[in-house]
């Protein structure tokens, strides 16, 4: 009713009192916490003045009356429809801070006293092995005389049970020394915790929600992925899961080679028909969450101990043409960089592009679609980028049958879905459905290009999309060298025009350990795999097997390039632009390398960069 009243503009009620409605049955902690973070998410409305007062009944009836010198002052400004709660005494004061600070600091004494247990248990486990050294070591007893009562009694006992030694084995010929049991104990001990340690299970670090728009990253800091640190080891059975899948999706080509080969016998040659019908499913870019965070690639990013840096933080509302190198044999630095930012960066959207080749080998084709993945074509590219901030570009026609004709289609539809969408079916959709009703029009987003866009799906901002390639390709594969890096740059030249095209910032972005953690040959069939567009050789590694070398990999994202203002691709002054653009990207990159080569260390510090 209340929904049929704001729509027709009639009876409305303010924000503040629908909220407080809303919001007056639900005390707990995270319920109240859910229905913030999700109206915020839905509807970029800030419930803070219109809770704190439910959040300091909350922090009363758990720790009592706070103290007033300890107040945490709200952010922001009052909204013009705030009313004071009728009925309360109490300073208006950041109370969920307050709570969420407080519950740290039990957390943490928690973890201390735990700490100081371990370290007690430790101390009197030392002391127990010390005591016990100390009482093999001593002299025994002098022997009793053979007649007397004492001795009669040891020898009634010891032939009621036969004796033992502290080790547990029975006295006699070829028993240890009792010398020798205590170091045998602590050997064992030492094993059974070697291997603890190694078979223990690595699981998923805990990554709170974090609104898009507050997404920061520290700048020219170097950080390590999934809570690693710089001395970071990962456990045995880590390093066991990441060679077997490594090894299995990196030889993928191997494995139909050696199918192919074996497939006069009936099960390889049915395995090997699978795969190759495989290929006949459809591979749409979708970037499956469930996918993107595997564990797998967790266990694959701790195995190359991946760290990266930002020279500055991105814009979650700007879209990027994200320049990668080098590809090295097998592109695992964008592999790994892009699943990070899915999962470390949920709500930002990260698509790329590859070989046509790659589409063609079955696994790889819809492991790639799985990861929002295209075939590397002029079509695809701008297609991707018209699913961002900018939108497509007027003067171009998409035949793509992609998400964004779906999008057109929500935009069309949206007026309907805003009442229907907005948390039906939840405890805060009256509080959703307020704030949404708040937002302005889709019209006073702008065209296309300019302002921003309302994302149909949540009714929010919408979040930028950025488009990686890597630009080098398969010509990349064939310049490892070991004395020094080369990439090729000087005659690629496409990912620039479509940046101009669509008026959008370029990422220059540099792996260092990319070229080192796999091998690619023979030199000599670098000429066939570019007519094939396709890669025609062998990656080999440890063992000579497509296993990749346990290596770090840095991933360097530099300052973005400005390219200006969009430009169409009849402009007469298209082409100058272009190489204008072009000249400051080699030099951009040059730079970002020899800033932060010294950073990687693994002798790159004396290590040139050739561009090609």
């Amino acid at each position: 009713m209340e929904a049929e009243q704001r729509a027709d503009g009639q009876g409305a009620l303010p924000l503040t009192e629908i909220c407080i409605r809303a919001l007056t049955r639900y005390k707990r902690f995270l319920e109240l916490e859910s229905i913030e973070d999700c109206t915020w998410e839905g509807s970029q409305r800030d419930l803070t003045w219109c809770t704190w007062h439910l959040w300091h009944r909350l922090y009363q009836d758990n720790y009592g009356q706070p103290d007033p010198e300890q107040l945490l002052p709200l952010p922001g400004e009052p909204p013009l429809d705030y009313a004071p709660p009728p009925g309360l005494d109490c300073t208006p004061a950041d109370y969920r801070g307050m709570l969420q600070q407080r519950e740290a600091d039990i957390a943490a004494r928690r973890a201390a006293a735990a700490d100081r247990l371990r370290a007690n248990y430790k101390a009197e486990n030392s002391k127990r092995l010390a005591a016990g050294v100390e009482y093999t070591t001593k002299l025994p007893p002098p022997k009793r005389a053979k007649g007397s009562p004492a001795a009669a009694l040891q020898r009634q006992r010891a032939a009621a049970s036969p004796a033992r030694n502290l080790g547990g084995k029975p006295a006699g010929k070829g028993h240890w020394p009792v010398s020798w049991v205590p170091p045998i104990a602590m050997a064992f001990n030492h094993l059974v915790t070697t291997l603890r340690s190694a078979l223990r299970w690595e699981g998923q670090p805990v990554r709170p929600y974090v609104h898009p728009s507050q997404y920061r990253a520290p700048e020219n800091v170097r950080l390590y992925s999934d809570g690693m640190h710089k001395l970071y080891e990962p456990s045995f059975l880590t390093l066991a899961i990441s060679v077997v899948t490594l090894g299995l999706y990196v030889g993928v080509p191997h494995i139909l080679l050696a199918l192919l080969a074996f497939s006069w016998w009936r099960p390889a040659a049915i395995t090997l028909g699978l795969l190759l019908v495989s290929l006949l499913l459809p591979a749409k870019p979708l970037r499956l969450p469930s996918v993107l965070s595997s564990y797998v690639f967790l266990c694959w990013r701790r195995y190359f101990k991946f760290s990266y840096l930002f020279e500055k933080s991105l814009d979650c509302y700007q879209d990027y043409v994200i320049a990668q190198f080098p590809h090295g044999a097998f592109p695992l630095g964008a592999l790994l960089g892009g699943t990070f930012m899915a999962t470390e960066y949920p709500g930002y959207t990260c698509y790329a592009t590859a070989a046509s080749s790659a589409f063609y080998v079955p696994i790889w084709r819809h492991v790639h679609a799985w990861l929002g993945t295209e075939v590397c074509t002029k079509t695809n590219f701008h297609h991707l980028l018209s699913l961002g901030v900018k939108g497509p570009l007027p003067h171009r026609h998409h035949h793509h049958n992609g998400p964004s004709e779906q999008q057109q289609q929500q935009q069309q539809d949206e007026p309907q879905l805003s009442s229907s969408h907005s948390g039906k079916g939840t405890p805060f959709a009256s509080a959703a459905g307020a704030a949404d009703a708040l937002l302005p029009p889709p019209e006073a987003a702008g065209p296309a290009g300019a302002g921003w866009r309302l994302d149909p799906a949540t009714g929010g901002r919408k979040t930028g999309v950025s488009v990686g390639l890597m630009v080098g390709g398969i010509a990349e594969m064939f310049m490892i060298r070991r004395v020094h890096e080369r990439i090729k740059l000087k005659d690629r030249k496409g990912f620039v025009r479509v940046a101009l095209e669509h008026g959008v910032p370029i990422l220059p972005v540099y792996m260092f350990g990319a070229n080192q953690v796999l091998d690619f040959g023979p030199p000599w069939l670098q000429r066939l795999s570019r007519r094939m567009r396709a890669s025609v050789g062998m990656i080999y590694g440890l063992w000579g097997l497509p296993v990749p070398r346990r290596l770090p990999i840095f991933k360097v994202t530099g300052r973005p390039m400005d390219v200006g203002p969009a430009m169409r691709k009849d402009h007469p002054d298209f082409a100058a632009r272009v190489d204008e653009l072009h000249a400051q990207f080699i030099e951009e990159i040059q730079r970002v390398y020899y800033t932060h080569r010294g950073k990687y260390g693994h002798g790159f510090e004396n290590r040139p960069l050739v561009i090609c």
